[in-house]
């Protein structure tokens, strides 16, 4: 799609979409090893966790490569789409 970012720009834009879910598994794991109640809903903060990293990543992804948030999530979701879709021929 022409884009104007680098490997190492985008390889920074995928581990800041990661910090995230980092936190989450931290939290998850905390809430785990705490004796007590389970108290802790992990599924609603999943759920924004999950949002909130696409989103970093779309909008790292536009602005490295200088094209539309529209274009980004197409960036992002063909070959996501294209591997998945290998990985089932090939698993069945």
């Amino acid at each position: 799609m022409n884009g104007r970012g680098t490997k190492d720009e985008l390889r920074m834009i995928v581990s800041l979409s990661c910090i995230p879910t980092s936190l989450s598994i931290i939290y998850l794991l905390v809430a785990i090893l705490i004796p007590g109640e389970e108290f802790y809903t992990y599924g609603g903060i999943d759920l924004l966790v999950w949002i909130f990293s696409l989103r970093i990543l779309i909008v790292g992804v536009a602005k490295i490569q200088k094209i539309s948030y529209v274009f980004a999530l197409m960036n992002i979701c063909v070959p996501s789409i294209l591997v998945t879709i290998l990985y089932l021929v090939l698993r069945y």
